[in-house]
Parts: structure tokens; sequence; C-alpha cells
């Protein structure tokens, strides 16, 4: 059998009402050198069922006990018979231009370990559609935690690959509650150097209980005053923090892994404020790193106000999201 290009790997748990139009997407490529492996995770939906309506040669299923995205994608990875394995959210589309735009990264860029076009994040309710070429596209080798330093999305879930090799010798996806997919690419860019297209060829669905919404669900339920060292932050910024203390060979980029930290510290910061966790905010003004670059200095001087200041904010902001909220909702 011919080795295809391409493994692309989607993660299935009860996405019964998304997952044709996803594997349509892929079919529709015009770039054909690939395999599908969709992994069921134990799904209680008809969601497998929809999977095995679809025939084609190219189509593996892989089915078992529900144990997580994480433990779906490895299942995926180590299954893949292509050198390059491209992920997609059982809830995600493509445009047909997308593994041709990761192809040609790949041959533009044969060092990188992973490759990433742009993607839209849009709503659940909204209809997108990939119409046309864009014009200007940049591609480049991307210093990737200075990159997601200033913009975590940088890449996505739907939006990568990664070279098997590079997979063979990092290992899979920690089985964490959230953020295994920043954990990854933060691994694989210790490593590896990252390619990226500014095309957008991938739609990543907000509102279908997908990784950021369960996310964010975790960040407002668990006890947040837990988040009081670095460690505690992120997967990724706890695997950085073991690397910066005991690699010799990230020299080079320590400045930027520290910005990278910092800014998942921040991140973190505006969560427990918006939560209304003035006192872990206080807490975790200790935790940035040195130097504070530009991308984080606004959280890290809100961060060291008096507390009764940093309240009186968060009381505020929740008052004037109130009024919007209520005034959008009986606008004439």
């Amino acid at each position: 059998m011919q080795v295809p290009f391409f493994s692309v790997v989607i993660p299935l748990y009860n996405k019964q009402d998304f997952i044709s139009q996803t594997l349509n997407s892929v079919w529709s490529q015009e770039f054909q050198d690939f395999e599908v492996i969709v992994v069921d995770d134990g799904s209680t939906d008809s969601s497998l069922s929809t999977v095995q309506q679809f025939r084609d040669s190219r189509l593996r299923v892989f089915t078992q006990q529900n144990q997580g995205v994480s433990s779906a994608r490895n299942v995926g990875m180590k299954n893949a018979r292509a050198p390059w394995i491209a992920f997609l959210d059982a809830d995600d589309f493509w445009g047909i231009e997308h593994l041709m735009e990761l192809e040609r990264l790949v041959l533009k860029y044969p060092e990188a370990g992973m490759v990433s076009s742009a993607f839209w994040e849009v709503k659940e309710e909204s209809e997108l559609v990939f119409s046309g070429r864009q014009l200007r596209v940049r591609t480049n080798l991307i210093d990737y935690f200075a990159a997601a330093s200033r913009d975590i999305s940088v890449v996505c879930s739907s939006s990568v690959a990664v070279a098997k090799k590079t997979a063979s010798r990092i290992g899979g996806f920690q089985s964490v509650s959230y953020g295994e997919d920043l954990e990854y690419w933060a691994r694989v860019a210790l490593h590896h150097p990252v390619a990226v297209s500014s095309r957008k060829t991938v739609a990543y669905v907000r509102g279908r209980d997908g990784a950021m919404e369960n996310m964010e669900k975790v960040v407002e339920t668990k006890d947040l005053l837990d988040n009081t060292t670095l460690h505690s932050i992120s997967p990724s910024v706890r695997m950085l923090i073991e690397h910066l203390a005991h690699a010799k060979d990230i020299e080079l980029r320590r400045g930027s892994i520290i910005r990278y930290i910092n800014s998942r510290l921040s991140s973190a910061i505006f969560q427990n404020w918006v939560c209304g966790n003035i006192d872990t905010v206080v807490l975790m003004s200790r935790l940035f790193l040195i130097p504070v670059t530009r991308e984080s200095r606004k959280w890290y001087f809100f961060s060291r106000m008096p507390r009764v200041a940093i309240a009186v904010l968060q009381k505020a902001r929740v008052a004037v999201r109130a009024t919007y909220r209520f005034s959008r909702d009986y606008a004439f």
C-alpha cells in the first residue's frame, strides 16, 4: 500500500451533528494524498455510526472507551502511516486548500517539525464560506514562543500538522483537563522550527463544547486559589519551567520562553480577575519572571495595584457588561 503524505487524525466524542461536515471538508481537499484516522472515544450518540456510513478506502476507524481527547489523538498518531500528521477536531472544518497549503510549507521548510495555516474563529450559528484565493500570503519560520506570547492562537488544533518523526521523538499529548494542545505545540517548538502561513484555510467553530469552551469551564469551576505557583498556571508553563531549570540547549530562546510564560500568567490573572478571585490576582503578582516585556506589562502592574482597587475595577467591569447586555437585549 502506498504511503500517503498526510495522516489526518480526528478524535471523536459525541459530535453526531458535526462530524459529517468535518469529514466532507477532508474529502473535498484539492490535495488528495492522505488517509483519515477517526478515533471514536466512547461516543454515546450516533457519531460512530455516522462515520461508518462513509465509504472510502482511505478511512480507518478505531474505537476505545472514553479516555479523553489526548488519548484519542495519541491512538491516531500511533496508527498513522504518513510522514506528516494533520489534526482536525470533529466539529471544525477545512477549506479546500488546507492540505495543499500545509504541503507547501513542508516542502518550503523541510527543517520544520510543525506547520500550520491560519484559521477563522466563527460562532456555531454562522455560516462560513471559503471563497476565492488570498492574493497576499506570507509564509515563514517563527519563534513560536515569541509569537504565542503576542497571540496564543498563532496555531490551533485543527490547523497544524506535525512530522511523525517529531512525534516519535517527543511523545504524545498529555492527559490533562485542559491545555493539552498548547503544551504539545510548546514541546514541539522546544526541539524543532515551526513554519506558518497567513492563508486562512480552517474554520474553528466556537459554541460546540470544544477545547476552548471546556478550558473556560475549568477556569470558572476549579479552585483557582491553587494557581499561586508558576507550575500550576498551565501544563505548557509547567513543562517550560522545568526546561528552564534543567535544559542547557535553549539559552538562545530563554528570553522568548520567559515572554511566553509571562503571557500565560497574564491570561491566568485576567481569568481570575473576571471570576472575582481578587486574592489570587494579588498572590500571582509575584510570579512574573524578569524581564517583563510589553505583552505582559499591563497585567504585571495591574496585579500589583492595591487589592481594593482591583476589586473596584472588577465590580465596575461586571456593571458595565450588565448594562451593555441590557441595552443590547432591549435595543429597538
